[in-house]
């Protein structure tokens, strides 16, 4: 004898491949919003870089904020810092490109794309 149970399903916000249970949700619940705590790897990874690319930016900001610009040495090390917070910039691009890169990667491991 076989059984087959039928459950109610909810869309979710706007696409195809969510639908649950209406007992699960009681709200709007989509890929998007599942997906939010679930990383891969290399996301992981580029997200790490991304935390300490931030905190030694905030270092190099407070030490140039600290250099007097008075003397000829002190504006000699603020035009070199200011030149380490570009290329810094330039970094932080290249990572945010990663970053894209690395969820659109677990988009498609998990069927999204």
């Amino acid at each position: 004898m076989e059984t087959t149970q039928h459950f109610e399903t909810l869309p979710s916000n706007g696409c195809e491949c969510c639908q649950f249970s209406s007992e699960i949700a009681e709200e709007a619940y989509g890929c998007k919003d599942r997906m939010i705590g679930i990383f891969t790897l290399r996301e992981h990874d580029v997200l790490r870089r991304i935390r300490e690319l931030r905190e030694r930016v905030r270092g190099l900001k407070e030490y140039i904020r600290q250099l007097s610009s008075g003397d000829a040495e002190g504006l000699a090390a603020r035009e070199t810092a200011v030149r380490e917070l570009d290329k810094m910039k330039e970094q932080r691009a290249q990572l945010e490109a990663e970053r894209i890169a690395a969820a659109d990667e677990r988009m498609r491991l998990l069927g999204h794309l």
